[in-house]
C-alpha cells in the first residue's frame, strides 16, 4: 500500500500482503471485542494491492511485505497503523517496537488471524479505530494482545496505535518472538516521517 500524501489521512506505506490467507484454527488467537477505542476514524480506508512477494531470511520466520521507500504524511494526535504479516512456524510473539522512532508515542499493539480469502489490507486511520465498513475484513472483533500470543502458521493482521507530535519519525517495525527453536526478533525497513506539514 502506498498511503496519499501530503494529507492528514495517510499513516504508513506498507505494500498489501498475499490475498491468501490462512483458515483459522484453534491455535489462532481470539479475543473479544476491544472497548479501548474512544473516537470515531476519519481517514479513507487502507488500499489493497496486488500481492508482493515476501522473502524472510532462512532462519527468519516472520514474512513482512515489500515496501521499501520514504514517505511524508501529515498527521498529528492519535491514529491507527494496520498491517500485516505471515508467520512460518508455531512460536510465541512477545513484543512489537519501533526502532530509531522519535516523537511517536506506542499503544496496546494487537493482532487478528485473517481468514481464508480475506481482503488483504494495509493502511491507517485517524482516531482509534478502522472504519467501520472494514473491521469485519479485519476481523477486528477478534484481536487479543501481541504480546504473549501463541501463533500458529498463517497470515495476520496487526493494530498498532500511535500518538504523533510534531516531527516525528521511525525507520522500521521490529517484532520479538520465542519458539522451540530460541527467540529472535523479525524486521520491517522502512522510513517513515509525519510532520504538520510535508510542504
Amino acid at each position: 500500500m502506498t498511503p496519499p500524501r501530503n494529507t492528514a489521512a495517510a499513516v504508513l506505506a506498507v505494500a498489501a500482503l498475499l490475498a491468501a490467507g490462512c483458515s483459522s484454527d484453534s491455535t489462532a488467537p481470539e479475543a473479544s471485542p476491544s472497548t479501548a477505542a474512544t473516537s470515531a476514524a476519519t481517514t479513507p480506508s487502507p488500499s489493497a494491492t496486488s500481492t508482493p512477494t515476501p522473502s524472510p531470511g532462512a532462519e527468519d520466520p516472520i514474512a513482512f511485505g515489500s515496501y521499501g521507500g520514504v514517505s511524508c504524511s501529515e498527521v498529528q494526535g492519535p491514529m491507527l497503523m494496520v498491517d500485516q504479516l505471515e508467520v512460518l512456524r508455531p512460536m510465541t510473539l512477545t513484543a512489537l517496537d519501533l526502532p530509531e522512532a522519535d516523537g511517536i508515542a506506542i499503544g496496546d499493539v494487537t493482532i487478528s488471524r485473517r481468514r481464508q480469502g480475506d481482503l488483504p489490507l494495509s493502511g491507517g486511520w485517524l482516531g482509534t479505530e478502522p472504519a467501520d465498513g472494514r473491521k469485519d475484513d479485519l476481523r477486528w472483533a477478534r484481536r487479543t494482545p501481541l504480546a504473549g500470543a501463541r501463533v500458529a502458521p498463517g497470515w495476520y493482521n496487526y493494530f498498532l496505535p500511535l500518538d504523533i507530535a510534531g516531527v516525528a519519525r521511525f525507520r522500521g517495525v521490529e517484532i520479538s518472538w520465542q519458539d522451540d527453536a530460541g527467540s529472535g526478533t523479525s524486521r520491517q525497513t522502512v522510513n517513515e516521517t509525519y510532520r504538520r506539514s510535508c510542504a
